[in-house]
């Protein structure tokens, strides 16, 4: 059995299937105008700091820790980590209610968490920093039956299903409830214990085992 990852950033321990395409939108933006920023991908961190490496300057509440790890190789300073989810940010943006917050984004985002921020007092602006697609010069693989298939987005699910199907004897891993929403109502999945690749990678180990 083997494991695939469909993911846009490959993993040395799996096989790596590029199914989705980053676009980065190069946006001007005069960061005096903010106290903080909202980053939920580093996507979002390679996005501004091919265009505005100013952003280093401002603290980051990150959506995740492994988010944090990478704002920080930049030198950015660390104000809050999420548990992974959107939702989990609202109440740590809340705590600097007093602050004006950036969030730079994805074109499509899961999670709605700035509209219950600005209902609920908080000052948060968007810029869309970056845009995914399908990638449609991906040749199609060859997939062996019963592989162990792994999709850390969404949009990941979207673009698999463009060109797959999913089997009745593959064992389908998601990083987190989000992605899983995305899946066919009819798919098999297990929701990995903690939103990250690595251990995404880990709960696949373990049903190859079985």
């Amino acid at each position: 059995m083997a494991i695939y990852l469909f993911s846009k950033t490959p993993h040395h321990e799996v096989f790596h299937i590029p199914i989705i395409k980053t676009y980065y939108i190069n946006k001007e933006i005069d960061f005096t105008h903010y106290d903080a920023l909202v980053i939920t991908s580093k996507e979002s961190i390679y996005s501004l700091e091919s265009s505005n490496p100013d952003w280093v300057n401002l603290p980051i509440l990150a959506i995740s820790s492994a988010t944090a790890d990478e704002a920080k190789k930049y030198g950015a300073y660390i104000l809050g980590t999420g548990d992974g989810y959107g939702d989990s940010l609202t109440e740590k943006i809340l705590k600097h209610r007093v602050y004006r917050w950036l969030y730079v984004r994805p074109q499509v985002v899961a999670s709605d968490f700035v509209k219950d921020v600005k209902d609920l007092g908080g000052k948060i602006e968007e810029k869309i920093i970056y845009e995914t697609s399908c990638n449609k010069s991906l040749k199609s693989q060859n997939i062996p039956i019963d592989a162990t298939l792994i999709f850390t987005s969404p949009s990941a699910v979207k673009c698999f299903l463009a060109s797959y199907d999913f089997l009745q004897n593959q064992n389908i891993i998601v990083i987190g409830k989000t992605t899983a929403q995305a899946l066919p109502h009819f798919a098999h999945y297990h929701i990995s214990p903690k939103p990250t690749v690595e251990a995404c990678i880990e709960l696949a180990k373990e049903y190859e085992r079985i």
